[in-house]
């Protein structure tokens, strides 16, 4: 009996001590734990602490020399004048806004170019020094028939009774005036000038000779008209 009340005794000692033991193990590895973390987060405050004052000095050196580089240009720049800067304001005040101008129509290119005989520069040369006399028809009321008009600027015969032709009038046409057989009727090219209506006028045309198309000719007929102008070697001027 006795023995059964020593181990009895030992195993209440034993359940006594046991949780004891666990206890102040698990502070003392909660504290080994916490000590732990403190030592982690005490370098990365520091190094985030020194991160922010190596920003802070770059950004204060770049400043430093932003400042510096824009006294040494002021210093090398000489001092403009002031009538400079007056002639630079004129300017800027002067320029007017561009204004896009219409795109011209192009006009259609020669089918087909013809050699020139030496002939056909001789005339050219004889055309150009063809004299052509100024004959209005702007006579009589000058204020009323004026030369601006259209109207006016071609001869037109004096119907009236009260009116005197003068010098500033113009010349009035005369036999005199006429152009001389050799050019008369021609290009300013040397060539002569035929008028085609139709395909079959073109067909009959012979010779060296530069064609005017009829404007009324619509794009069907006028392409015949090209083809076959560029088949028979022929130059088409509109």
């Amino acid at each position: 009996m006795a023995e059964e009340i020593i181990k009895q005794a030992e195993l209440k000692e034993k359940a006594e001590t046991t949780p004891k033991k666990e206890i102040t193990e698990k502070k003392e590895l909660i504290k080994e734990e916490s000590m732990k973390k403190e030592v982690t987060e005490k370098p990365l405050k520091e190094n985030k602490d020194a991160k922010k004052e190596i920003i802070t000095e770059k950004k204060e050196i770049k400043t430093e020399k932003k400042t510096e580089e824009q006294n040494k240009e002021t210093k090398e720049k000489p001092v403009e004048s002031a009538k400079e800067t007056k002639t630079e304001k004129k300017e800027t005040k002067d320029k007017k806004p561009v204004i896009q101008k219409p795109k011209e129509k192009k006009k259609p290119k020669a089918v087909n170019k013809i050699k020139k005989t030496e002939e056909q520069k001789k005339l050219q040369e004889k055309i150009k020094q063809k004299h052509v006399p100024t004959i209005r028809g702007n006579f009589g009321k000058a204020w009323l028939r004026r030369k601006a008009i259209k109207k006016w600027q071609k001869w037109r015969k004096p119907r009236g009774i009260d009116f005197f032709l003068k010098k500033e009038n113009g010349a009035k046409p005369l036999t005199g005036f006429r152009t001389p057989k050799e050019i008369r009727n021609l290009h300013p090219s040397g060539l002569e000038e035929v008028y085609i209506r139709n395909l079959n006028e073109l067909k009959d045309v012979k010779g060296k000779v530069v064609v005017r198309l009829k404007g009324t000719l619509g794009k069907k007929a006028r392409k015949e008209i090209l083809k076959t102008a560029k088949e028979m070697n022929l130059r088409i001027l509109n």
